[in-house]
């Protein structure tokens, strides 16, 4: 038998949290939020005008 399938951990050094793992406070968030809506918006007006050209 011999080896085991599980992984010898001890060489992997413990998984520091990242920047991305803590919540953003409350105008970074903003922030984020209103960087992705913006392109969000355009994209619907976008397939608005696209299905008003198709339907009429």
């Amino acid at each position: 038998m011999g080896k085991s399938d599980t992984p010898d951990n001890s060489k992997y050094p413990p998984v520091k949290p990242t920047a991305a793992s803590t919540p953003p406070n409350g105008d970074e968030r903003r922030r984020i939020i209103e960087e992705y809506a913006r392109p969000l918006r355009e994209f619907r007006e976008a397939i608005k005008a696209i299905l008003r050209r198709l339907t009429h």
